[in-house]
């Protein structure tokens, strides 16, 4: 097997939740599973804080909003992060 299916690498994922407007969807969702792994941001501070503390080189990351919520700018500092050189 080529080296790169050598190794089984267990996926992490972790879901967030931003705005204020999510705010009610993501607690009936947490309400109903309380042992899902998300979190709820309302503001982009300490949304792109805790993704930058928590991404590193190399990992695969989905961003998924509207355009007004404008989190090109959350992609942008994350492909900065990301970045070894």
């Amino acid at each position: 097997a080529p080296a790169a299916h050598r190794h089984h690498l267990e996926p992490h994922v972790e879901r967030v939740v931003f705005g204020e407007e999510a705010r009610d969807a993501w607690e009936a969702a947490h309400a109903a599973s309380p042992e899902l792994d998300a979190r709820h941001f309302d503001d982009y501070d300490s949304l792109e804080r805790a993704a930058c503390d928590a991404v590193a080189a190399g990992d695969l990351v989905l961003v998924k909003a509207s355009h007004s919520m404008a989190l090109e700018r959350l992609t942008e500092r994350l492909t900065r992060t990301g970045r070894t050189s």
